[in-house]
């Protein structure tokens, strides 16, 4: 029967490629790594934000290959261990045959991680009308999804309770929007990799101003500092801060990075997206709470 409830979700995609099916399975994924954590009560402790709570439970645009949670309070010996199980009961009962194992740091780190892996060919065969082999999936392929905690959290963080319905009935603790806002805004001035951009981080930024969602500005101070024990950060720093950086990046690799995690149709969308239109927008619709 679990089979039928997730050729049921898939079929809802609508899917027209194989790229989109890898999408869509590993949203499924996901959302059944939710399910797994709200059995074992793993939202008493922890709350979820991210690209992929923003588009699971407020429809943004775009995939996201990760789901990220944060404990309520410090607690540095956290472990993921006991919901590991929960996680693994959940997937095999709607028919994905996956490993779920927790990930050692070499470093010491706040970061607890996970990873759900399984066999791409093998679930698409399982859960479609495509039979083996399939053309543009190699034998080797996997499902990949992590799952990481943050075990020192940032003070000042509000949350919201949403529900989901499928593929059954449960409830997620999340980030409230404004302290999603924080968060993403904290990412864009922080987050750095060697040779690229994280043009999802601007995707994200520029969804909140299209929202007008007010910034939680006490949880991003609290994140910022966290980054910079000795900085002085105020509204208009920020600010500032934030037109420094869109001054400096390569809009070019901001768009290469956006590019597999959205639809053909809102590619055009990115056409206008450069330093002057980030700028602009942020002193004009950037706004705190």
């Amino acid at each position: 029967m679990e089979n039928t409830i997730i050729s049921s979700l898939l079929e809802q995609y609508e899917c027209k490629s194989i790229q989109e099916y890898r999408n869509a399975l590993k949203e499924i994924v996901q959302s059944l790594v939710l399910l797994g954590l709200a059995r074992g009560d793993f939202f008493e402790k922890a709350a979820f934000y991210g690209g992929t709570a923003l588009r699971k439970f407020h429809n943004l645009q775009r995939f996201s290959e990760d789901l990220d949670f944060s404990l309520l309070e410090p607690d540095k010996e956290f472990s993921l261990n006991p919901y590991i199980k929960s996680v693994k009961n959940t997937l095999y009962s709607y028919g994905f045959d996956m490993i779920v194992e927790t990930k050692d740091k070499t470093a010491v780190s706040p970061i607890k991680s996970a990873f759900v892996k399984g066999d791409t060919l093998t679930h698409l065969v399982s859960f479609t009308a495509m039979q083996a082999p399939i053309r543009g999936v190699p034998r080797n392929e996997t499902i990949k999804v992590k799952f990481e905690v943050d075990t020192n959290p940032p003070a000042g963080a509000d949350y919201e309770v949403k529900t989901q319905l499928q593929p059954e009935l449960y409830q997620v603790r999340l980030y409230d929007l404004s302290s999603q806002a924080a968060g993403k805004i904290s990412a864009v001035l922080t987050r750095s990799w060697i040779n690229r951009v994280k043009g999802r981080d601007y995707y994200d930024y520029i969804w909140f101003l299209q929202k007008k969602i007010n910034v939680n500005y006490n949880h991003l101070r609290q994140r910022l500092l966290q980054q910079n024990p000795h900085g002085f950060f105020t509204e208009q720093s920020i600010i500032e801060m934030l037109c420094q950086r869109f001054a400096s990046v390569d809009f070019n690799r901001v768009r290469d990075d956006v590019l597999p995690f959205i639809k053909k149709e809102e590619v055009v969308m990115m056409e206008s997206w450069n330093k002057t239109t980030l700028i602009d927008a942020t002193k004009q619709y950037l706004r705190f709470s």
